[in-house]
């Protein structure tokens, strides 16, 4: 019997740059930051375009995601099991949280779903990667879109390395072969 196809998983790994933030400010209201904060959190990620990046690498259900900038070339890694529910998380929005990791949306977008931290019991908060089409032939990008207490804040990444398409990005492996079986010997003369 032919083993079933894998499921499709989005191959997120490699280096993505920050391209574009939308919908900060009305995220950051819904979270409850002060105007001096908000004002802080909305100027540094302007100037985060073009120099904030994010490394993702999958190996089996690992998860390892490192954010770099300006003031942290080195990077702050966080390592995550896709599939478990109870990852250690913590977020410069929503502090220290749990997180469920699974794969979406047949495969091409990658779900953390976030309790704990500044999320009050029974609610939750959502980060939803997915690929998306290059624009006027630019780079692969990736939406990251966090969603907290009916509100939503959507970063645009770029593909650092645009040597995969996304066709390449959302292929599923080729199926095993089947194992032809071995034709019988005839039997022995005498």
């Amino acid at each position: 019997k032919r083993a079933p196809r894998p499921e499709v998983r989005a191959n997120f790994n490699g280096e993505w740059v920050l391209a574009e933030t939308i919908g900060m400010e009305e995220l950051l209201v819904a979270l409850d930051f002060g105007w001096a904060m908000r004002k802080i959190a909305t100027t540094a990620a302007g100037a985060m375009i073009g120099t904030a990046k994010q490394r993702f690498e999958l190996v089996g259900d690992d998860l390892t995601i490192t954010n770099s900038g300006p003031k942290n070339p080195e990077g702050t890694t966080r390592s995550l099991v896709v599939g478990r529910t109870d990852n250690a998380f913590e977020d410069p929005l929503l502090g220290k949280a749990q997180a469920d990791v699974q794969f979406v949306e047949r495969g091409t977008g990658v779900l953390f779903t976030i309790t704990g931290g500044v999320i009050e019991k029974g609610d939750e908060a959502t980060i939803l990667r997915t690929l998306m089409e290059p624009v006027n032939g630019g780079p692969l990008r990736m939406s990251q879109k966090l969603s907290a207490k009916g509100a939503s804040m959507v970063q645009m990444f770029e593909a650092v390395d645009s040597t995969l398409t996304l066709e390449d990005r959302l292929s599923l492996p080729e199926p095993e072969p089947e194992p032809e079986e071995a034709e019988a010997e005839p039997p022995l003369r005498q």
